[in-house]
């Protein structure tokens, strides 16, 4: 039996939907690009790709119970695949939702909806709603663009989210508006510039991309104050001149000192999506393995004893998955999982 105070976390379903025969490599920060090469070459066939992303997966769940983190499995009994069928076996338990349109949150969980406990608000996608229905279990549902969790680093009261650094307001700036009118504060950083790029390393275009969990993560450390991390390849600015790593730094360092959180930038040569993480309700923070500077720096905002990283590095899934811890893991709403204010579930 599980009580309120120890949320359960879901888990994506473990089914991935790869685009390997195009040996495409998919979008990465733009500071990212020769690390991404580097895995994509070194990657092996299809069928060793899969074993590397079912390695990395385990990882993360086996992380999770480390740092003492409940978990469901989403759509687990659904998922076709040789290592659901293994999950299945070893007992795993699951959680199934039905949303129409959000197939490819159940494998990344975290953009499934935004749940705000403590303001009894759920950011959610228009396809969960019903026309005329504004409440889930009596949690008040704001349909917008900011459903997808992976536009939103969030701990406690304070949300730190990109915006266009090219237009004034960020999207959906209403919705950002009533969150700041709820006493919500919600932090507006430019937008980082991600590239695709071919096998032989051209850039082939450059992009903004509003997924800020692809580049940072936001806990709180035994300090009692808001941390904010940037991996390496942080880059924003005009798109025809982007402004250079040091200069797209400072921008974001005042506008984090200015709200109370303070920025640490992770060094060249560190893991992309290292600073992809997901921090629990007792300070834990579950983070990839394999990186000493993400080990490092947590281990003196938090204590060593409450940085859990992965057994295995979290190297593919941001390569071939544009996807990080945050991404596979989100807290679930208690009200998916038991009645509103029910004191067990």
């Amino acid at each position: 039996m599980t009580t309120q105070n120890v949320p359960i976390w879901l888990a994506g379903m473990p089914e991935y939907n790869l685009r390997f025969d195009e040996r495409h490599v998919p979008s990465v920060p733009l500071g990212c690009r020769q690390h991404a090469l580097d895995v994509f070459h070194n990657c092996g066939d299809e069928s060793s790709l899969r074993g590397r992303l079912d390695a990395e997966y385990v990882a993360v769940l086996e992380a999770l119970l480390d740092a003492g983190m409940p978990f469901r499995i989403l759509n687990l009994s659904t998922a076709q695949s040789p290592l659901a069928d293994r999950l299945r076996a070893d007992g795993y338990p699951e959680f199934h939702i039905d949303v129409s349109g959000q197939g490819s949150t159940y494998t990344y969980p975290r953009d499934l909806m935004v749940y705000l406990n403590d303001y009894e608000i759920a950011l959610v996608s228009d396809s969960w709603l019903k026309p005329g229905v504004a409440d889930l279990g009596g949690v008040n549902c704001w349909p917008t663009c900011w459903s997808e969790g992976g536009r939103i680093l969030m701990c406690d009261d304070t949300l730190v989210v990109f915006r266009h650094p090219e237009k004034k307001m960020a999207r959906d700036q209403p919705t950002l508006n009533r969150l700041r009118e709820r006493g919500l504060k919600v932090v507006e950083i430019p937008a980082g510039i991600f590239c695709t790029i071919d096998q032989e390393g051209a850039t082939t275009n450059l992009f903004f991309d509003p997924h800020i969990d692809r580049l940072g993560g936001l806990l709180r450390g035994k300090d009692g104050q808001l941390h904010l991390i940037f991996g390496p390849g942080y880059r924003t600015g005009p798109l025809d001149n982007p402004l250079d790593a040091m200069e797209s730094a400072d921008l974001v360092h005042r506008i984090a000192e200015a709200s109370g959180i303070t920025l640490h930038l992770l060094p060249d040569g560190a893991l992309p999506y290292g600073a992809s993480l997901v921090q629990s309700t007792n300070g834990a923070v579950v983070v990839t393995g394999g990186d000493p500077s993400v080990a490092a720096l947590l281990e003196i905002l938090l204590g060593a004893n409450n940085v859990v990283p992965t057994r295995t590095p979290i190297t593919h899934f941001p390569i071939f998955a544009s996807a990080g811890i945050h991404c596979l893991v989100t807290e679930s709403p208690d009200f998916l999982l038991c009645p509103p204010r029910a004191k067990n579930c």
